[in-house]
């Protein structure tokens, strides 16, 4: 294990140089500011920690507070670089390639009423959702190290487990050193179902907590066969599993895998030779199947966070402060 760690160490060594002067670089310069109230959402590993959750419930609590709100995505792993909108006024709408998996899903769960642009640029799809939807605040999806954006209100997402840090790319997860964790102005914990002592927490910034879970008990006791492409199968699996859904079978693929005809036929042949009676994924997955077989059913995860309504308080009056 030590030795992994000095290897570790050693390969990550160009890369914490590059990033530390980029950064330096990027801090030091004027930053752009968005036309609007500028919210961005990341975390400092790659793989998942529940930015995507955390985007689409801080939007939802925003616009039931009047709010006029708009998401900005990159649009990871998608089959375009074109700019992207998905309009909530118009139809039809552009496909999940076009999108990406992530924005397609934010658009869906908030009830395809809240304008998502999809484009590498945040400066030039702000200023698009500027002028097109009359929007107050920007929601930036994974823009913690988008430092090229001057934010309002940075929130940085981190799962218990890493809490402690870890080796930087490109043999480790880590994007940044745990201690970038104090540039943010709220911390958000994914403690999953593990214990958490506050007292875990050194790092002097303000922060709460979430977890998700299954939320329905639709599929309880039934035999299942489930598969995954997301950052963290494992996850998935373990929370089917504590759902009391039997799983005969469980198949892994990699993050964001695009379905072709042909896997889902695989899937489906190894389920039923499992004597599955249904077949589940994540909602992720399921939005990345055009055409889905009645066979495959998406399980919606329940999030919960804690203190999200007082913290949608605070970013609603610092939008529009009271008089």
């Amino acid at each position: 294990m030590r030795m992994f760690k000095l290897i570790a160490d050693i390969c990550s060594l160009p890369y914490r140089i590059g990033f530390s002067l980029w950064k330096s670089y990027m801090l030091r310069k004027k930053r752009a500011s968005l036309p609007g109230f500028t919210i961005v959402v990341g975390n400092l590993t790659i793989g998942g920690s529940g930015k995507t959750p955390f985007v689409i419930e801080i939007t939802r609590e925003l616009v039931d507070r009047g709010i006029r709100v708009a998401v900005l995505t990159r649009g990871y792993a998608r089959k375009s670089s074109n700019l992207v909108v998905l309009n909530p006024k118009l139809s039809p709408k552009p496909s999940v390639r076009e999108t990406g998996d992530e924005p397609m899903l934010i658009f869906r769960k908030l009830g395809e009423r809240v304008p998502v642009v999809i484009h590498k640029d945040r400066i030039r799809s702000a200023k698009l959702a500027s002028e097109q939807f009359d929007v107050q605040a920007f929601v930036l999806d994974d823009a913690f190290q988008h430092l090229k954006v001057l934010p309002d209100y940075s929130v940085l997402l981190i799962n218990l487990s890493d809490i402690n840090g870890g080796a930087l790319l490109p043999l480790g997860r880590f994007r940044e050193p745990i201690d970038a964790i104090r540039r943010a102005d709220l911390v958000v914990v994914n403690y999953r179902d593990k214990p958490f002592d506050d007292r875990d927490f050194r790092f002097g910034v303000p922060y709460t907590r979430m977890r998700y879970e299954l939320k329905s008990d639709e599929f309880k006791g039934v035999r299942a066969f489930a598969f995954a492409g997301i950052a963290n199968p494992k996850e998935f699996k373990r929370m089917l599993e504590a759902s009391g859904i039997e799983l005969v079978g469980f198949k892994r693929f990699r993050d964001h895998k695009w379905y072709s005809e042909k896997d889902l036929r695989k899937i489906i042949a190894d389920a039923r030779k499992a004597g599955a009676e249904v077949i589940l994924t994540t909602e992720k997955d399921f939005v990345r199947i055009e055409s889905p077989p009645p066979d495959i059913r998406p399980v919606p995860l329940s999030v919960e966070i804690e203190e999200l309504d007082n913290i949608a308080a605070v970013i609603a009056r610092r939008i529009n402060p009271p008089h």
